[in-house]
Order: structure tokens, then C-alpha cells, then sequence
């Protein structure tokens, strides 16, 4: 129906019909990436079952077969993550800095609320759901009942949000599916309104009678996105989410390949077997009173020239693409790819840091942002209050196992070879000193210290220092 007969009407309400279609869409896809992510094999099963139905497996095999599933998701995730959360980052809430006649004022009460709200953990399990997802929320609730603050982490299959016009990379509304009750609601946030929503009834949340966003303008959810797309929520990690279920079917073959294999196909010829016959150990099978112009009785088996070793070298081609992709060496996916050279190793272990590193200054932004909300929702609902005047200040601990005794031991001799640095260099690496002259002086006094050592006498010179030997004192 065109309102007015109106062209420009009629165009806003098919556009808007569509927009309700693709959300719907891209839920749907989230959620499916999430059963990979979760690992619930029940749902993998129903999803997969849908895509291979008639390609290549019939509706038949599909109500016996079950899927092979590995979980290899997770093994690339964590090794993506790895190195960035390893220590836990310094967290403050400065009220003043230092100068240079008075040390720096934090607020000592910020370690304890993190620690209640788990926060190092939400932060960590959201950036490897970000891995997968690209866009992952992170919301700080408070508990009324128990005084204490959590930090939901919510994919974005939970989340519709409403974009605001001057950005789409923001939003000024957001709907949070929630099961309350056994029944999975809405929870609705917008700049002025906070409720419920069921289906199209609108309800008031407990203590909240008003239906007003107790934070206004703000709304505590904070957002973490890896990397910018043509919508809100950017591409998911579609190289991940593909590979993962190309190795579960290829896993789900091979099976079935084997099964087959084991339970094999007999072709009988004039064997004169019935319907009821069996072919089982300990069953001789007879054909007696052959004639001279019948076909002789034959039992052959048929087995399959299933090409395992092909299809092996194929997922593992797919397992080192996918490698490669995330800027991780193949070696770390696969077991049947040879080494690495080292320049290659160096070049994948640069690329993957220079990744780590983009996502540092990404993470530092969601953390400082998350915090705020936190202090925010803290100070709203805790008798214990963190100052509001304060500024949160986040740095990352650089992990230090990344290179190894042998490789920092070979790294040295071959700087000391070419003068690139010398023995005062290594310690103020190893000791972070602030200045040659400092680490000049640590030398002199270790080599001081050994001389003493080599020269003083052992414990046992000193006890027969001036004593005769024991045989002469009795002469």
C-alpha cells in the first residue's frame, strides 16, 4: 500500500522492511558463528545438517550420520590473543599526578571493585570474542541483592542497535535479549529511557517504575570493534568461521569413508543366498549341486579407494591458509607442514605483533571507556564511592618470554661480533638503568665482588690456618 501516493513513502517502507529482513539475517548468522564459538555441538550438528542436506548427503544418511567435530576455533583464538592479556595490566584511577616535590594520588578502592566485577577476565574474554565476531559489547551491571558488580560480555546475535545519524559506528539505542524468568526478553537502553521489552508490550524494570535511564545521556555499554566495516558491526571473521566448518565436514567424510571401509560390500554370484542370509565370522557360506553350464558361485568383497591420504593434505592446506591469513606461521596449526625457515618465522612473528600492537591502542581506548562506566555504575548503586574526579590510566605489561635464552644468547654474540653493543649495553637492557654511567659502575662492582671471592680463603684454609697437622702434634 503506498501512503498518499507517495513514490518517496512508498520507497522509506520498502527499505525499512528490508533493513528488518537483513537484521534478522545478521542475527541469525551470529548465532550460528556463535554455536562454533561455544562449541555446542548440538546446534553445530542442526546447522550443519541444513547446509550438506542433498550436498553431498541425503536426507537418509543425515538422520544417522554424526558429525566429526574438532574445535579448532578456539586453538586460533587463543594463539591470536596470546602475549596481549599474559600479565595483567596496570589499572589506576589518578586523582593527582606526581610533581616534582609530591608523589602521584591514586584511588587505592579501584583494585578491589575490578577485582569484584572480575574485570581483567571480562576484558580478556571479550577481545578473543572480538577474534571471531569483530564487534563485541561489554555492559557493567550491578547486583543489588549480593552489593556487587559483574561485567557481562555480549555477542552481537544478543544485540540490535540503533545507529546514530551523525555516525554509524555509534548508536544512540541498543536492545539486549535477556532470559529472565525462563523467558527471553528485550532489555531496552536509549539516551533518556531504560524498560523492557516483550515482544510489543512494554514493561517497566523493577525499581524503575518511571521507565528513565537512570545514567542519562549515557548508556553503559561499552563497545569493542577490531576492525571497521560498511555497517555497525563490520565483517565478522569469515576466514575462521568457514575453516571450521569445512573441517568438520571433511572430518565427518573421512569417517564415514572408514565406516565403509570396515563394513564392507559383498557382491554374490549364483550363491543362491536369501533375504535372511548373513555374512558374519564362523559362517561358512555353501553352494552345492553346480551345474557345468551355470556361472561359477563367487563371494568378492568391494572396498573403497577412498583417497585418505589426498583429503588429509587438503585439510591440512586448509589449516595453513588459514594460518597464514591471521599472520601466524602454518607450523602452529598443523602437524604434517615442515618448518619454517627462520626468515620466514621472523617475518609471520612481525606481522602477528604488528597486528597485537594495533590492537593495543583499540583495547586501551575500550578499557579506559569501560571504566568509566563501571565508576559510573559503581558510584550509582555502592555505599563505598570511587572520585569522580579522577582519570583512569591503563598500561600494558609487555610479555618478556618472547625471546629465548638461546636466542638472546646467540643475539649478543653476533651484536658484540659486528660492535653493535658491548657488555654496558646488555645491562642496561637487563636492568633497565637509566644511564651508562650507572651501568659502568654495576661492571666495576660485580668484578670488584668476584675478585674478592677468588681471593679470599675457602672455609676449610681457614680452620688450618696455623695448625700443625695432626700427625706431627702427636710426634
Amino acid at each position: 500500500m503506498i501512503y498518499k501516493n507517495d513514490f518517496l513513502e512508498a520507497m522509506n517502507i520498502t527499505y525499512t522492511q528490508r533493513m528488518a529482513r537483513s537484521e534478522a539475517d545478521r542475527q541469525r548468522l551470529h548465532y550460528e558463528i556463535a554455536c562454533f564459538y561455544y562449541n555446542d555441538y548440538e546446534e553445530i550438528s542442526r546447522i550443519l545438517k541444513e547446509e550438506t542436506l542433498n550436498n553431498p548427503y541425503s536426507a537418509d544418511t543425515l538422520k544417522t550420520i554424526r558429525f566429526r567435530h574438532i574445535d579448532m576455533m578456539r586453538k586460533v583464538v587463543k594463539k591470536l590473543t596470546a602475549g596481549v592479556y599474559h600479565q595483567r595490566p596496570i589499572r589506576k584511577l589518578v586523582i593527582s599526578e606526581a610533581t616534582e616535590t609530591t608523589e602521584e594520588v591514586t584511588d587505592e578502592a579501584l583494585e578491589e571493585v575490578l577485582e569484584v566485577a572480575n574485570f581483567h577476565t571480562a576484558v580478556k574474554d571479550a577481545y578473543e570474542a572480538a577474534q571471531v565476531f569483530n564487534t563485541v559489547f561489554a555492559m557493567p551491571v550491578f547486583d543489588e541483592q549480593k552489593k556487587t558488580m559483574r561485567i557481562d560480555v555480549i555477542l552481537p546475535n544478543d544485540v540490535t542497535v540503533h545507529e546514530r545519524e551523525a555516525d554509524y559506528l555509534d548508536f544512540d539505542a541498543i536492545g539486549i535479549k535477556k532470559c529472565i524468568g525462563g523467558e527471553v526478553i528485550q532489555s531496552v537502553w536509549t539516551e533518556t529511557e531504560h524498560y523492557r521489552k516483550d515482544g510489543d508490550t512494554t514493561e517497566a524494570v523493577p525499581g524503575n517504575e518511571s521507565m528513565k535511564n537512570p545514567f542519562a545521556p549515557v548508556i553503559p555499554v561499552s563497545v569493542l570493534r577490531l576492525r571497521k566495516g560498511w555497517d555497525f558491526y563490520g565483517e565478522p571473521n569469515w576466514n575462521l568461521y568457514n575453516a571450521q566448518k569445512e573441517l568438520t565436514i571433511n572430518n565427518t567424510e573421512m569417517k564415514l569413508a572408514e565406516q565403509k571401509i570396515m563394513h564392507q560390500a559383498y557382491v554374490a554370484v549364483n550363491m543362491a543366498l536369501s533375504e535372511n542370509d548373513t555374512i558374519k565370522p564362523g559362517v561358512i557360506l555353501q553352494r552345492n549341486g553346480v551345474r557345468e553350464d551355470e556361472a561359477q558361485p563367487t563371494l568378492e568383497s568391494v572396498t573403497s579407494n577412498y583417497d585418505f591420504a589426498g583429503i588429509r593434505e587438503q585439510t591440512d592446506y586448509l589449516l595453513s591458509q588459514l594460518a597464514i591469513s591471521e599472520g601466524m606461521n602454518a607450523s602452529s596449526v598443523s602437524q604434517q607442514v615442515d618448518d619454517l625457515s627462520g626468515i620466514a618465522k621472523i617475518v609471520d612473528n612481525a606481522e602477528l605483533e604488528e597486528k597485537r600492537l594495533d590492537n593495543l591502542e583499540l583495547l586501551y581506548q575500550f578499557e579506559i571507556d569501560l571504566l568509566n562506566k563501571c565508576r559510573m555504575v559503581w558510584n550509582k548503586y555502592s555505599a563505598t564511592k570511587l572520585n569522580e574526579a579522577g582519570e583512569f590510566e591503563v598500561e600494558f605489561v609487555e610479555d618478556s618470554q618472547t625471546e629465548t635464552v638461546s636466542d638472546k644468547t646467540a643475539r649478543r654474540e653476533m651484536e658484540k661480533k659486528y660492535g653493535i653493543a658491548n657488555e654496558i649495553d646488555f645491562v642496561i637492557e637487563d636492568k633497565e638503568l637509566g644511564s651508562r654511567e650507572e651501568a659502568l659502575a654495576h661492571i666495576k662492582q660485580r668484578q670488584d665482588e668476584l675478585t674478592q671471592l677468588n681471593t679470599a680463603p675457602t672455609v676449610a684454609e681457614t680452620e688450618t690456618v696455623g695448625e700443625p697437622p695432626e700427625e706431627e702434634t702427636q710426634q
